[in-house]
């Protein structure tokens, strides 16, 4: 005779089976929006105390603690690591005063991949390699910020400079973004 190999007990009708299962999705999707409920009350939190502590940081700031201002924005970005807007203002206390170039530029390109948009970053990055004497770099970064926004202030007169003082190959390109800024 055949083996038994399940027990007629251990065997569900197809009613019981999708009971079981619902039971499970049902469980299992009350399990996952509590613990999506509770992520976004870390976020919350979290992004309630960067808030915070940008507020902090500006003050500092504006009371030419530079340092302490960069200590305070540094915690901030850490708390909310995926904010393009923080992490621009925080390079932009970076680059006062030449403070942290390399970790300026670091932020921005950090921006630039979320918001590749994001024509102030570029800005700041041209303006980074500029003083680095990177002026390929700086004439790339200015050429996009004018690809995104012919009207941005002041580009077509730094894009100029840039190339009549270093591309002198071009100067007649220069003239023409010098132009392009008088009107």
């Amino acid at each position: 005779p055949p083996l038994d190999i399940v027990d007629n007990n251990e065997v569900l009708s197809s009613e019981a089976m999708e009971d079981e299962i619902n039971v499970e999705i049902d469980e299992s999707t009350i399990i996952n929006e509590v613990e999506v409920a509770d992520e976004l009350k870390s976020i919350t939190a979290d992004r309630d105390k960067a808030l915070e502590l940008v507020k902090e940081g500006l003050n500092h700031f504006d009371a030419g603690e530079i340092d302490k201002a960069l200590e305070v924005m540094e915690k901030a970005v850490e708390l909310n690591p995926n904010d393009p807007e923080l992490r621009y203002h925080y390079s932009l206390m970076l680059v006062k005063d030449n403070r942290d170039l390399v970790k300026a530029q670091n932020q921005l390109e950090t921006v630039i991949e979320a918001d590749p948009d994001n024509v102030d970053a570029y800005n700041m990055l041209g303006k980074i390699a500029e003083q680095n004497k990177d002026f390929g770099k700086a004439r790339y970064y200015y050429e996009k910020v004018l690809e995104l926004d012919a009207d941005y202030q002041g580009i077509n007169y730094r894009l100029g400079s840039v190339i009549l003082n270093y591309f002198e190959d071009q100067k007649d390109l220069a003239s023409t973004y010098f132009q392009q800024a008088m009107k």
